[in-house]
């Protein structure tokens, strides 16, 4: 199944049908027989609901021992709801965690808790450059600087 982008679902394009996402774990959240899972990918984020009775007992404990920032594949249903953020949720039928994240040392994604990290926030992103993109403040200053080059380029290319 072709894997869909988690701003197509929240755009209202796949209202109702079934789904394959994969992307991170922002936030998880629940109890023994449910949980919800926030997943986020490059285009936006989207509450999982993921229940023990359908996804069977083995799949349910890997999914809500996922760390924050494990990535993970999710098949599921799409379904508007308005309590959600975004309108949408996923329905989860089937899931794998594709890389989960080493418990002894997670990785800090948010500008809170780089700051609470060893040596301060400024110490730990010069030791570890990748990780600060993949704050959301430097992914939107990309996606802005991608759209003014494109228009840069558009305009030179129509000049032509």
């Amino acid at each position: 199944m072709k894997t869909t982008y988690i701003g197509a679902v929240q755009s209202g394009d796949h209202d109702g049908e079934q789904v394959t996402l994969k992307g991170w774990v922002k936030r998880s959240r629940g109890n023994n027989n449910l949980r919800f899972i926030v997943l986020r990918d490059s285009t936006g984020t989207v509450q999982c609901v993921v229940k023990r009775n359908v996804v069977g007992d083995e799949a349910f404990t890997s999914l809500s021992e996922a760390l924050i920032e494990s990535s993970m594949e999710l098949v599921g249903e799409v379904k508007v709801d308005e309590r959600a953020q975004g309108g949408h949720e996923i329905s989860v039928a089937s899931g794998t965690v594709v890389g989960g994240v080493n418990p002894e040392r997670p990785f800090p994604i948010t500008e809170s808790a780089m700051a609470a990290a060893d040596g301060g926030e400024t110490e730990f992103l010069l030791d570890h450059r990748h990780l600060y993109l993949r704050t959301s403040r430097m992914t939107t200053m990309l996606q802005i600087r991608s759209s003014v080059f494109g228009a840069i380029h558009g305009y030179f290319r129509d000049l032509d």
